[in-house]
Parts: structure tokens; C-alpha cells; sequence
């Protein structure tokens, strides 16, 4: 394991230094520095500890967070994330949690110092992160782990099918004995039950129990969705089209769709919200004809105030579209479909309104 931080070293640093990752969580992830569980007494019973990985499994947890300190109020509730923007959420939505951390990596050195200073009844982990090393720290420490709302999505298990494929006479008995570490598997749906036992874990100890995020109480609007609402009235802005969580290679697909519905709804708008917050900047440089406007807004509890840039797509001559390479007649009524090169990538745009579609024909896309 010391060699894997090693190699990694460089990266972290990369990273650290371009986008402010990693280095600011560096002493909580290896477990050498924790102050948010300094606050909590010496004596106390074990805690219950919730690890939501990033903002989507974080939303859905806040419900069962909240009735698990309800129903256990003596004992402290620890809720861990490993992305930055998990961690902000976490901070703003968990206001009842006795603290809020970031997950250790998995060497057994930082599992052990984090788990020795958050001292838990139980684990619950929101969907199927498996961190062999945790799992097994855990389990020798007598604590249950439970994922809960369990999900392996279609690409995640054609990646372990490959990889078993490839080595599974080393592979197989690995991750059949970390999955036997958890206690249990509360999956979302029958299918991610099946798939999960096909990876090797316990089948007695594999359960369906829905997903999650159907629980989540939805917020109290913001000053950001209050004004979208208003201008979106005053403008006749409709329909409001949300490209949510997209990462770079999604953003010129996203604008491509969005271009041609206008075909059919000349006022809908865009509000694109990239995964990452390094890609803000560079999402709203793409160049499209647009609707921009800036507005200073209070969000959270704190009294910071942070910018917000939200750009609505007017796109009348739409992406500027280059190297047109051949028709052909592949749509669904007949007519002529261009080929048309953008950003590193082909889509397919057929010259009828009605059944208009862009797919990627297997370039990677690029955003501009």
C-alpha cells in the first residue's frame, strides 16, 4: 500500500495544484487530521456512521439520516462523503449530524486511525462503494457494514465481468471474501440483487428494499430557483430544460439536443449544470448563441456570497456545425440524414424537424 501512495503522489499533486482537490482533505483522508470528532465527549457510545460518496447518494440519505437520530438520539451520527461537492452538501443538509467527515482511503493504516477516532456501531454505506480494506477493518472490529439502496449499474458489472474474465482465479476469491465482510446488501431493485450475488456476495444476506431517493423531502426553494421561476414567467421561457451533473464530454451533446428541441419549442431554455466545479468556467465559454445573465445570490447558512452564472441557450443559428462528410437516407421518414463533424466527434442530424435525433457515432466527444 505505501508503494500505491507513492505512485500516486504525482497525481494528487497535479490535481491538488489545478483544481484544489485532494490537498485540502489530504489530513482527514489519511486520518491524521480530524476536527470535527474532536468536538465529540471521550465517553459517548458507538456512532452510527453514514457514507454517501458524492452529492446524489448524500440527497438521498438526509431522510434515513434524520429518523436513524431520532430514533438514537444518544448516539452520535457521523456522516463521511468522498467528493468535495458530497462534502458540501453534507454540510448544509446534515445540520443535525454531530459531524461530518471525509472517508479515508483505503490503506489499512488510514482505515484504521479513522475508524479508532469515529469508534461506530455500525457502518451504513449508500449504494456499492466496496473498499475491501475498510470492510475487513470493520468486520475485525465486530462493526456491521450495511449498504443500503444498493445499485451496479450496466457498465460497472460489464467492467467486474470483464476483469473476472481476465483474472478471476486471483480476482473471484478476492472479492468474494471482502463482499463477505458486510453484513448486509439492501439493493434497489431485483436485478442489482442478482448482479451483486453474482459478484460473490452471501446470497442469505442479500436483500431488495427500493431506492432511497424516493424518501428525500424535497427542499425548500432558493433564491437561485425562486428567480429562474420568476423570469422564466415574465420572459415565457417554457419548457426549462435541465442538463444536470454532465461531465465535459456530455456538455456539447447536452447543447446538440437542446438545440434541436428549439426546433419545436423556439422558447425553451437550458440551464446546464456541470458535474464538476472545475468545468464551470469552461462550460460557459462554449460558444453557442445565448441569453446570459449574472446575479449574486445567498446561499447556504453561512454569509459568504457566491457567484452564479446561469446561461439560457437562444440557439436561432445553433452550434456552429463543420466538415459536413455524407447523407444518407437512415432516418425514420426517409429523408436525407447529414453527418456533421463537432468537436472531435460525429452526430447524425436528419433535415426533417419531426424526428431530428443526434447520436454519437463512437468518437469521443469534445467539448469546444
Amino acid at each position: 500500500m505505501g508503494l500505491a501512495a507513492l505512485l500516486l503522489a504525482p497525481y494528487w499533486l497535479v490535481q491538488g495544484l489545478r483544481h484544489g482537490k485532494y490537498l485540502s482533505n489530504i489530513g482527514e483522508r489519511f486520518g491524521f487530521s480530524l476536527p470535527s470528532l474532536a468536538k465529540l465527549p471521550v465517553e459517548r457510545p458507538g456512532a452510527i456512521w453514514i457514507h454517501a460518496v458524492s452529492v446524489g447518494e448524500a440527497l438521498s440519505s438526509v431522510t434515513l439520516a434524520r429518523r436513524l437520530k431520532e430514533a438514537y438520539p444518544d448516539r452520535p451520527l457521523i456522516v463521511s462523503t468522498t467528493t468535495i461537492t458530497g462534502q458540501a452538501l453534507a454540510r448544509e443538509r446534515f445540520t443535525f449530524a454531530d459531524a461530518v467527515i471525509y472517508f479515508p482511503l483505503d490503506w489499512a493504516f488510514c482505515v484504521r486511525r479513522v475508524i479508532g477516532a469515529v469508534r461506530p456501531s455500525i457502518v451504513v454505506i449508500l449504494e456499492t462503494e466496496i473498499w475491501p480494506n475498510f470492510l475487513r477493518e470493520a468486520r475485525r472490529r465486530n462493526v456491521p457494514v450495511v449498504f443500503v439502496s444498493g445499485r451496479i449499474s450496466d457498465r460497472s458489472f460489464a467492467r467486474y465481468q470483464s476483469y473476472l474474465a481476465a483474472f478471476g482465479f486471483f480476482l473471484r476469491p478476492f472479492l468474494e471474501r471482502a463482499l463477505s465482510d458486510a453484513a448486509a446488501f439492501l439493493m434497489q431493485g431485483e436485478r442489482d440483487a442478482e448482479r451483486v450475488r453474482a459478484l460473490g456476495a452471501p446470497a442469505e444476506r442479500v436483500h431488495v428494499s427500493g431506492n432511497l431517493k424516493y424518501d428525500l423531502e424535497l427542499p425548500a426553494p432558493t433564491p437561485l430557483a425562486s428567480w429562474l421561476e420568476a423570469e422564466a414567467k415574465r420572459r415565457g421561457w417554457f419548457p426549462l430544460i435541465v442538463a444536470g451533473s454532465v461531465v465535459a464530454t456530455e456538455e456539447p451533446l447536452a447543447l446538440i439536443a437542446f438545440g434541436t428541441l428549439q426546433g419545436e419549442y423556439q422558447k425553451a431554455f437550458l440551464v446546464l449544470a456541470p458535474r464538476k466545479p472545475e468545468r464551470f468556467e469552461a462550460a460557459a465559454r462554449i460558444e453557442i448563441h445565448v441569453v446570459k445573465h449574472s446575479h449574486d445570490f445567498e446561499l447556504g447558512s453561512d454569509s459568504s456570497r457566491r457567484r452564479v452564472v446561469v446561461r439560457f441557450g437562444a440557439t436561432r443559428k445553433g452550434l456552429r456545425a463543420r466538415s459536413v462528410r455524407k447523407r444518407e437516407k437512415i432516418s425514420r421518414c426517409g429523408r436525407d440524414v447529414t453527418h456533421i463533424r463537432f468537436g472531435g466527434a460525429l452526430f447524425r442530424r436528419c433535415c426533417c424537424r419531426a424526428c431530428t435525433v443526434a447520436i454519437l457515432l463512437g468518437a469521443q466527444w469534445q467539448s469546444q
